[in-house]
């Protein structure tokens, strides 16, 4: 009986160790772009979690979640606050941080065009534009909405 609840305590350890752990990790090449006067950021990745495609991933800075973005369907749902879009145009929610200091992202104001990793960041005056170049994709990304064109 000892044993049983031993490995039953380890496994939920382990579990909610798993639920904290960051969504997304900067991969080596990945580039962060803060855009709409430094109220978003992007991470602009070739190689999404190592896994062979690339991806868009958008939050605000202040990590609150963009207007009409779903919750999640947990126990405890929280407002999901991540928008991501892979290069073939498929877009999801999920909770997280983009990682990086900001510090060191590459800082957008308007009318600048900016290119990494496939991906091309066309900041306006409402809104930023951002293109996966492969697939021709596109994305609006503002302080107030994300929706793919």
């Amino acid at each position: 009986m000892f044993r049983v609840k031993t490995a039953v305590s380890v496994a939920l350890l382990l579990l909610g160790a798993c639920l904290f752990a960051p969504p997304v990790v900067a991969a080596a090449g990945d580039q962060v772009v803060r855009v709409q006067d430094g109220q978003v950021r992007c991470l602009l990745s070739s190689n999404f979690r190592d896994r062979g495609y690339g991806a868009l991933v958008c939050g605000l800075t202040n990590g609150e979640a963009f207007a009409g973005a779903p919750m999640s369907t947990g126990k405890y749902p929280v407002r999901l606050n991540l928008a991501i879009m892979v290069d073939q145009g498929q877009q999801y929610w999920i909770a997280g941080d983009i990682p990086g200091a900001p510090a060191d992202d590459v800082v957008l104001g308007v009318g600048e065009t900016y290119q990494a990793n496939g991906w091309t960041v066309m900041p306006q005056e409402l809104r930023t534009l951002i293109r996966n170049d492969r697939f021709d994709q596109e994305i609006n990304v503002a302080p107030g909405e994300v929706r793919k064109r």
